[in-house]
Formats: structure tokens, sequence, C-alpha cells
């Protein structure tokens, strides 16, 4: 299907939906038509970023560990949201850079690493948990659970935002009924 962009552009321009629909058939067939190596090399840039993402996410959390020892809870969430948050927003602005992906790896990259994410920073809490009782560093213990959700609520927050801003505008719903009534 014609990337979404693509279609709001044209209809804001005055392209009648038969039009719209032409385009479309170019778009998917060139697609069809790609060299095989074009399709892996795509292939092989989706895999990379959900592998950069993957690596960034345990790097994320085994930078937590210092915070994780030395702040209290209330602290702690604000410096973990503000993480979260920055690296959600890198994460998604990669995915949607990526206009080959077709909605199910969206859906498999937006599922995948949050989970991923929640149990890395749950390791990483119990692990720092350990690292304080051990070395007595600070009475501080967080609990895992807690500090993962936040985490994890705070990584997807951009990914949702942008699909919230996606609908509100209409431009998926409307892109995708106009091509599916032809």
């Amino acid at each position: 299907m014609m990337n979404e962009g693509i279609y709001s552009k044209l209809g804001s321009k005055g392209w009648s939906r038969e039009d719209l629909i032409k385009a479309n058939n170019i778009f998917q067939s060139a697609q069809e038509k790609k060299h095989h190596m074009v399709k892996l090399l795509d292939e092989f840039i989706y895999w990379f970023v959900l592998i950069v993402a993957i690596i960034g996410n345990l790097i994320v959390s085994v930078v937590l560990v210092p915070f994780l020892l030395v702040f209290h809870a209330i602290f702690l969430y604000g410096i973990i949201s503000v993480i979260a948050l920055t690296f959600g927003f890198l994460f998604i602005v990669i995915i949607d850079d990526l206009k080959e992906l077709e909605r199910k790896e969206h859906i498999v990259a937006g599922v995948f690493i949050p989970s991923l994410a929640l149990v890395n920073v749950y390791f990483m809490v119990n692990f720092a948990n350990h690292l304080n009782r051990t070395i007595r560093i600070n009475e501080v213990s967080h609990n895992p659970i807690i500090v993962s959700l936040v985490y994890v609520i705070a990584f997807t927050i951009p990914y949702v935002v942008s699909k919230v801003l996606e609908k509100k505008g209409g431009v998926k719903e409307d892109g995708d009924r106009a091509f599916q009534n032809a």
C-alpha cells in the first residue's frame, strides 16, 4: 500500500479518489517488480534496526544501574521516564522512517522491543538491588516490576502518541478505505 503521508499530501492537493487508486496500483506494481537484492536489503535493514534497538535497550538498562543504586523512587522514576521517552522517541523515528515496513512488522517491533525492555530493566533492577545489598552503597531497594513498568510505559508513549495523531488526522483509515473500496 502507498505510504500514508504521500496519500495525505496528494489528497490535500486535490487528487481524485481514482487518481489515488491508480497511484497506489503503480506503487504496488513497483514493489512487486523490485529486484530480489533490493527486497533482501529491505529485510536486512528491518532486522538491523531491530537488533540495534535490542542492543540499545540493553545498554539503557545497564546505564540505569548507577541511578538505581543512588536515587529514591520519585527522582528515579523521573530519570527513567526521561531516558525511556528519549529512547522510545528515537526508536519510533527510526521505525517510521522505514517506509517499506508493513503494518504487521510495525506491530512486531512495537510489541517485541517493549517486551524485551521490560525483561531487561526487570533483571537490571534485581541486579542493582543485589549489588546494593552486597556492597552496601545505600539503603535503596526498588521494586523491579514497578521500575520496569515505568520504563516500558514511558518507552511506548512516543509510539502510542504517533498512532493517535496518525488516526486523528485520519490518514491511515481514509487511505485504507479508499484503496479497499476500489
